[in-house]
């Protein structure tokens, strides 16, 4: 069950177009996504269009921060992926 909604999850993130500069609709996807958690995500926009998207679960005397970013790079402006 739980392999099953990471893998619509992963679909569901690489099917939306976030190219750089272009992330909107990938933040806005992960703000309701977090939302139907029961989770309150806040949205900081970081330029016009552009939001990082962040939650807080819990305080405590220790922190851990676990970052991603949403945006891509198009496949066919590289020669070589790696």
């Amino acid at each position: 069950m739980l392999r099953n909604k990471a893998i619509k999850l992963l679909t569901d993130l690489i099917s939306i177009p976030s190219l750089s500069g272009m992330e909107y609709e990938v933040s806005e996807y992960i703000y309701e996504y977090l939302s139907s958690m029961g989770l309150n995500p806040v949205k900081h926009e970081v330029y016009k269009g552009g939001y990082n998207v962040v939650v807080e679960l819990g305080r405590g005397e220790e922190s851990i921060l676990i970052e991603s970013h949403m945006d891509v790079v198009p496949a066919w402006d590289m020669d070589v992926a790696f």
